[in-house]
């Protein structure tokens, strides 16, 4: 393990955005150790979809109130 990683845990990042514009990203160690590298990124991807998820809330809220973009807008994680 290098000095960086001396604890184990995997590192995991994600980048959201909406159409061509970055609204969130992250990068992080999990916050614990996995025995298998499968594990490690079922972990990170859980991560992700729930952070995917927030986004889509949040974006369907302001289509309600907003109303629909003229451009239709994919949230990609």
């Amino acid at each position: 393990m290098s000095e960086r990683n001396c604890h184990g845990h995997s590192r995991f990042g994600y980048v959201a955005m909406i159409g061509n514009n970055l609204i969130d990203w992250k990068t992080a160690y999990l916050p614990k150790t996995h025995t298998s590298t499968t594990a490690a990124e079922y972990h990170a991807l859980n991560i992700a979809a729930m952070k995917a998820m927030e986004w889509a809330a949040i974006h369907n809220e302001m289509t309600q109130i907003f109303g629909h973009p003229e451009k239709e807008c994919d949230i990609a994680v």
